[in-house]
């Protein structure tokens, strides 16, 4: 089609003679980050993205989709968003604290053996499994829960 920026874009789908094409090119170029001239590649997540959502906006009066939505439909056109380091991810989360929880569960059966003889330490060394039993359990479940709601909102 030819369709190299904002401008031949939008006026391709918006014609001057039902629409206010400089008002509408102006707002979706400002949205995107570009010149209404200026040359897109509406292959990028990073210009694909907020020209939809402009797009939609300006048509609707509203956004009505949400991020996960708009993501999808993205997915369906070709256009990846991009991943995020998977040390961000909540299931990285989850497991840091089921971890330590564990570390910690470790750390309490050490100070058991070497320190019976003193009773402030034994009575907090005998509640800690407990403590570090219900952050285990929490770490766990936060993981669940974080993939869980990733496939309920479409996401991986």
């Amino acid at each position: 089609m030819g369709l190299r920026n904002i401008r031949q874009i939008i006026g391709r789908w918006a014609p001057p003679n039902e629409n206010d094409t400089g008002a509408y090119v102006r707002t979706v170029a400002a949205a995107v980050g570009v010149g209404p001239e200026d040359r897109v590649n509406v292959h990028e997540y990073a210009v694909l993205r907020p020209l939809v959502l402009a797009i939609i906006k300006h048509e609707n009066g509203q956004q009505p989709y949400t991020d996960a939505e708009i993501d999808a439909g993205l997915v369906l056109a070709g256009v990846e968003p991009p991943q995020r380091p998977l040390s961000q991810s909540r299931t990285i989360k989850g497991a840091r604290v089921a971890v330590g929880a564990s570390l910690a569960g470790l750390t309490t059966e050490t100070i058991r053996q070497v320190e019976p003889a003193l009773p402030l330490l034994q009575t907090l060394v005998q509640v800690a499994p407990w403590i570090v039993g219900a952050a285990a359990l929490a770490g766990t479940g936060y993981i669940l829960w974080a993939r869980i709601d990733d496939r309920r909102r479409g996401l991986r």
